[in-house]
């Protein structure tokens, strides 16, 4: 037969809040994340999560104005989308296509990365800088290609 060696009583509201503050008076703090060097996995997981973040936000915000700017009045069709592009400069086109494709790729290649973790390949110190490494040049390289080539 087990006994229970630990004895409870009961508190009110205000002595359980006591004891809690009394506690945490001499709990260790946690350090924060300032005090850790900024590492390849902590940055490349960052901007995983907010790249894929604006990528749909974009995404949605093109949907929504496709369905509320006709009905208010403002033409918004692929042809008034591709008159609009094909007057602007070069300049603003390659750099509209480099913020377009940068997150795109990157955010493909990353997936892959964890699709490949998930299979339980790569995930040591080494496996987990090399994919990283290999994710930021076909990031690189698909970017400049889907920008620059013809």
């Amino acid at each position: 037969m087990m006994k229970r060696l630990a004895s409870t009583e009961r508190i009110s509201s205000s002595a359980a809040d006591d004891l809690l503050v009394s506690q945490r008076k001499v709990r260790p703090m946690s350090p924060h994340l300032t005090i850790y060097k900024k590492q390849l996995t902590f940055n490349m997981s960052g901007a995983h999560r907010i790249l894929g973040i604006a990528m749909s936000g974009t995404i949605y915000c093109g949907l929504i104005a496709y369905a509320v700017l006709p009905l208010v009045g403002y033409p918004f069709t692929i042809t008034d989308v591709a008159a609009y592009w094909s007057a602007a400069p070069e300049a603003i086109k390659t750099a509209a296509k480099l913020i377009c494709a940068f997150p795109f790729t990157f955010h493909m290649f990353n997936g892959f990365r964890h699709l490949l973790w998930d299979t339980g390949k790569g995930l040591s110190l080494k496996g987990v800088y090399t994919t990283g490494y290999i994710v930021l040049g076909l990031m690189t390289l698909a970017s400049f290609g889907m920008v620059f080539g013809n």
